[in-house]
């Protein structure tokens, strides 16, 4: 039994969570609009500039040599986001980029169980089963013939 307390969400509660939804949900659709003005990596320095601005202001700079945030950056922001905007740009549909992207999940708990020895609990193992089977049932409409 978990002793987590559930409460139901109150109304200032939920309207965030329903903003969080709507902008995530528009995220990949706004990627798509914006590469059609900006080059995959003008649109990633954009994005990289609109989110670090506030954090600089806010957020006190963690104790790392400087040379570990820049090649994080650089891995995240060219690296992942970078080859996403240029598959947005190429072609990919953004329904597609979304689900591609949220196949983290399945690297974040196979490097958890093998670089920190997280243990996979059966509700994780049956979340990482739907979430297979979801993307089963996503990829056989891209796969079908005439798709």
């Amino acid at each position: 039994m978990s002793n987590v307390n559930h409460h139901p969400l109150s109304g200032r509660d939920l309207i965030a969570a329903l903003c969080v939804v709507l902008i995530w949900g528009t995220n990949f659709v706004a990627m798509k609009l914006a590469l059609r003005d900006l080059t995959p990596l003008q649109l990633g320095a954009a994005r990289y500039l609109f989110a670090v601005l506030p954090l600089v202001l806010l957020v006190k700079p963690p104790k790392l040599h400087w040379k570990w945030v820049v090649i994080y950056g650089l891995c995240q922001g060219v690296g992942q986001f970078g080859l996403l905007f240029l598959s947005l740009q190429m072609g990919m549909t953004a329904a597609l980029a979304s689900v591609v992207l949220q196949t983290q999940v399945f690297f974040t708990a196979l490097f958890g169980f093998i670089a920190l020895g997280e243990r996979v609990a059966r509700p994780l193992q049956i979340g990482l089963a739907l979430a297979a089977l979801g993307l089963a049932c996503f990829a056989m409409n891209y796969l079908a013939p005439g798709a």
